[in-house]
């Protein structure tokens, strides 16, 4: 199951989520689930019980869990939302997203622990020479799913573990000190579905030739739009 919620770069006061509030949460998230993506941050607005219209920019955040783990998302994505003392917080469950591990999750030893938490910074301090990367690019890159991170502590005794080492402040500092990434529009949302009026001449035309290629009419129309697109 896919989870998504939005995590705003300002409280209801106006106040700004620092950066360091932010990767606290995030890290909540990452400790909690193994792992989320973090898309925006993009503007929106949305309109109180009361009336009143709040203007803000938030930024998008995905997570995958199992379909019983769903509740125990909501309930901190809730708390998350007290914490910034917001009046409501976006939730949504979708169907789909699974990560598939490729690996035993064998507990790692204190020795492989502090190699990979120096491996992970090297590999933090390269990808911070990018041009141009911002904070959510780098973050992402690195604790995202199917990032390194991931797959250098696989189990969640492994991450506490991690949590705990110089290497994991210094890469968040370094993740922190990264340009925030430009404000866009509101992300639209596309279901799959929509409804279209047509000819009742048409309807018919195009039920006949699906009956006859032995295909759905909704299998038929997908095909001809979708070669119409690719022939422009």
């Amino acid at each position: 199951m896919l989870v998504i919620t939005r995590i705003p770069t300002h409280r209801n006061d106006r106040t700004k989520v620092s950066r360091r509030e932010m990767r606290a949460i995030l890290n909540r998230v990452s400790d909690a689930f193994a792992g989320y993506t973090l898309e925006g941050p993009f503007q929106g607005a949305w309109v109180a019980d009361d009336g009143e219209l709040y203007e803000e920019t938030s930024y998008r955040l995905e997570v995958i869990v199992s379909s019983k783990c769903v509740n125990e998302a909501r309930e901190l994505f809730i708390d998350i939302g007290i914490q910034l003392g917001q009046r409501a917080i976006y939730f949504e469950v979708r169907e789909g997203g699974e990560i598939i591990g490729l690996e035993q999750g064998v507990t790692m030893s204190k020795r492989n622990i502090k190699k990979s938490a120096r491996d992970l910074l090297t590999l933090a301090r390269k990808l911070a020479e990018t041009p141009g990367l911002t904070w959510v690019e780098a973050n992402n890159a690195i604790y995202g799913p199917g990032g390194p991170f991931l797959r250098m502590f696989p189990t969640k005794a492994d991450r506490t573990a991690f949590a705990g080492k110089d290497e994991k402040r210094q890469i968040d500092e370094l993740i922190d000190s990264l340009p925030d990434p430009p404000v866009g529009p509101q992300r639209r949302e596309y279901s799959g579905k929509f409804n279209v009026r047509i000819p009742k001449s048409l309807h018919a035309a195009l039920a006949s030739e699906a009956d006859a290629e032995g295909v759905s009419l909704n299998q038929l129309v997908v095909a001809k739009l979708a070669l119409h697109l690719q022939s422009h």
